[in-house]
């Protein structure tokens, strides 16, 4: 059992090394329904330590990113469930491409 912990001990370190650009980069190259699952996560991480502090000052910005999140949520909750990866790395790349191309239509 040393060699497991030896092992997280190790993983612990190199996840404490990376730095906050690299974590950036790594989630732009997600597909937008993977960056709002990272959203959803890591809201529910940070949130209680956002209740935790009284007296904080509330924000218009803070609730337009609340309310934009409960958005996201609603039309994750809307997609289809059985969509293959394939799929949706089809649609995510056209959509990107008719962004790209200014034309704003995405073809399936």
């Amino acid at each position: 059992m040393s060699a497991q912990k030896s092992d997280y001990a190790t993983i612990r370190e190199k996840h404490m090394t990376i730095s906050l650009d690299q974590v950036q980069h790594l989630a732009d190259m997600l597909s937008p329904l993977d960056q709002v699952r990272l959203i959803e996560h890591l809201s529910r991480q940070i949130a209680p330590a956002l209740v935790e502090r009284p007296g904080a000052p509330a924000t218009p910005h803070g609730e337009d990113a609340w309310a934009r999140l409960e958005q996201l949520r609603t039309e994750l909750a809307a997609l289809p469930a059985e969509r293959l990866a394939s799929e949706q790395l089809a649609a995510d790349r056209a959509e990107r491409q008719a962004n790209l191309e200014g034309s704003g239509r995405v073809q399936h």
